[in-house]
């Protein structure tokens, strides 16, 4: 072949070959692709669109191209007033922390799938786990999506990223036994904010939402609470980064927003609970605010240790609860309602071990019936 130009070639059978730099492999290599045609200038000119298959071409020369971290930026401000407080925080948080120190000074255009997949697999190996990549770059594609929208980019560069398989996630859930402990303690400690380890273990319901539960959310006569409200840290841009205000808002999403139906022995202790605390707009308050969830976690954890229960979480009083559920033959769909999931397939990966356990003690009940 005979070379015209830095990567165009005439050929032996008298096409012509252009080579474009295509992308590159996690180790770095050059990947190229190859566009033919019958003619110099034609080759010419498809080469010049594969260049720019990404990102617009520059008005003049003199312009500079748009980094990520200035594009971030920008979309960040844009969608300001469309996302919560605490959504947008989230965002900022994870751009800083896994994108922009590795990818935030490269050009739009620069940007490959390659590129992106090499930075999943690097941080994947320094231990990050699956569900935060799959967040993280997530964001990420929204960004360069909106990019595409906003006629900056021709292309997204992010096309299909490999997120490492993820590993099974072993949920705890309390026994019968270590929840009696628990609730007894309950019971007998009498504090206002104990009050809340039982509601979890009869409800289901996040910490998030249960301190930003009012007493209007509470439907006696129907025995039901209204699921509306959830309490988050989000950074104070006036103080710094490094102060955080309670934000009481909407839940996340809209399956978050349901009807949990009360029991009899909840309602009972409900009422008790109501006669024994002064009454303010939020069930556990002791002023027009609502307590932190901070403090909630402070009191599980003095009455876990009061129980004699080592290494539980709050949250753990939630999958409790859904076990129990589960244990009891309550079917997957009223589960997941109750919980506030987005699906009951999310419901079944969940706790796909405590429906594993069913399904053996079945077996076994077979077994019996057949002797």
């Amino acid at each position: 072949m005979t070379q015209i130009g830095e990567n165009i070639y005439r050929r032996k059978d008298g096409r012509w070959e252009g080579r474009y730099i295509k992308d590159r492999t996690e180790a770095g290599k050059i990947k190229y692709g190859y566009i033919y045609g019958p003619t110099f200038q034609q080759v010419k000119e498809k080469l010049k669109t594969q260049s720019t298959r990404y990102q617009k071409p520059k008005a003049s020369d003199d312009d500079n191209q748009m980094k990520l971290i200035e594009w971030i930026e920008i979309w960040l401000n844009e969608n300001k007033e469309y996302l919560k407080p605490s959504t947008r925080d989230s965002y900022v948080f994870k751009m800083n922390q896994y994108i922009i120190p590795y990818l935030g000074e490269l050009e739009l255009n620069e940007l490959s799938n390659a590129t992106i997949q090499t930075l999943v697999n690097q941080l994947q190996r320094e231990g990050r786990s699956t569900s935060t990549l799959r967040v993280t770059f997530g964001i990420l594609k929204r960004c360069l999506t909106a990019a595409v929208v906003s006629e900056i980019l021709l292309q997204s560069p992010y096309q299909k990223i490999v997120f490492p398989k993820a590993k099974a996630n072993n949920i705890h859930a309390l026994s019968r036994w270590e929840q009696k402990k628990l609730e007894m303690v309950v019971k007998s400690d009498g504090a206002l904010p104990s009050f809340a380890v039982l509601l979890a273990l009869r409800t289901g319901m996040r910490i998030g939402e249960i301190a930003a539960l009012h007493w209007q959310d509470i439907d006696f006569s129907d025995n039901k609470i209204f699921v509306r409200h959830t309490i988050t840290r989000v950074n104070s841009p006036k103080q710094g980064n490094k102060k955080t205000n309670l934000t009481i808002s909407t839940p996340k999403t809209l399956s978050s927003l349901r009807e949990i139906p009360i029991s009899s022995q909840l309602k009972a202790e409900l009422l008790k609970y109501k006669k024994q605390t002064p009454i303010h707009e939020f069930i556990f308050s002791n002023s027009p605010k609502p307590y932190d969830p901070r403090l909630l976690t402070y009191y599980f954890h003095k009455i876990r240790r009061t129980a004699d229960l080592e290494h539980i979480t709050f949250h753990q009083l939630r999958h409790t609860f859904a076990t129990r559920c589960l244990e009891s033959k309550a079917d997957i769909m009223s589960v997941s309602a109750i919980l506030g999931h987005a699906s009951t397939q999310m419901t079944l990966d969940i706790y796909a071990d405590s429906l594993f356990d069913e399904r053996r003690k079945t077996l076994a009940k077979m077994e019996k019936s057949l002797q």
